[in-house]
């Protein structure tokens, strides 16, 4: 049976132009796998691509990321067409380019008793009504709501605490990533249950995962082996005990697809880091 590799995107796999200025002794040059509105958006190292098209052969190679399917399908990794996708968080599968509409009514029914997502975006939008920080709230993939401050600005901690608390009445778990988007979504919307049942589908017993946030946790706890990089919103949470790369920004994209592949080649004995 082939492993499962779930990783995320932004911050784990691809990296921003700003990720990419986070530049170490001995990096050599990258690639672009995105481009919006004409211009490169998100890229990977040279060393990086060629690594994950050896792990691609081995190995169910799954996107597993926060983006809706608009916002994944930008991204073209060369040489790689994932035969799954696990889109907006986890609410949504993608499957040969298609979405996967019984999985997607299984989320929607596991989410009916909390506050609905309109509902909640209306809540939020009011919180931040007017704030100069603020760029926009979104509602993505009808299923939960994110938060845009403008370039350069952050959300003061005044707001952050208190989505922190209205959230946790309304039953959605709170993401607060990259220069401060914050992410709300429904506690039934997980990536671990979508990769779950993506292993279930290619009948994979062995997982491996990978991720920077908070919406990565309980995937990377489920997953069989689990590292995450050196940067991200994890980096301020204590006492996580999942295995750490020692360098940060598009360099730590390579340390976790060095360490997979090596997880592929001789699954059950530990890496060296």
């Amino acid at each position: 049976m082939r492993p499962a590799f779930f990783a995320d995107l932004d911050g784990t796999t691809i990296f921003s132009a700003r990720q990419v200025g986070l530049e170490e002794r001995g990096f050599t040059g990258t690639t672009v796998v995105e481009t919006f509105r004409g211009e490169p958006a998100s890229f990977m190292s040279f060393s990086a691509v060629t690594t994950l098209k050896r792990i691609a052969d081995r190995c169910e190679f799954v996107p597993t990321t926060t983006r809706d399917f608009v916002q994944y399908a930008r991204v073209g990794i060369p040489g790689i067409t994932p035969r799954f996708a696990i889109v907006a968080n986890g609410g949504q599968i993608i499957v040969d380019g298609v979405q996967d509409e019984a999985w997607t009514e299984q989320v929607n029914a596991r989410i009916a008793d909390l506050m609905s997502p309109a509902e909640v975006f209306d809540r939020v939008s009011r919180f931040a009504h007017d704030a100069s920080w603020l760029r926009t709230v979104k509602l993505a993939a009808g299923l939960f709501v994110y938060v845009v401050p403008n370039s350069g600005a952050t959300p003061p901690p005044e707001f952050i605490d208190c989505v922190r608390s209205f959230a946790a009445e309304a039953g959605y778990q709170v993401s607060v990533q990259g220069r401060g988007k914050v992410y709300l979504i429904p506690n039934g919307v997980t990536k671990e249950a979508a990769a779950n049942e993506v292993a279930t589908r290619v009948g994979s017993t062995f997982t491996i995962a990978a991720g920077d946030s908070a919406t990565d946790i309980g995937m990377m706890r489920w997953a069989d082996h689990a590292i995450r990089p050196a940067h991200g919103e994890l980096q301020h949470v204590p006492g996580l005990s999942i295995p750490v790369t020692v360098r940060s920004g598009i360099l730590a994209g390579e340390d976790i697809l060095t360490q997979v592949e090596r997880h592929i080649a001789y699954p059950g004995r530990p890496p060296r880091m």
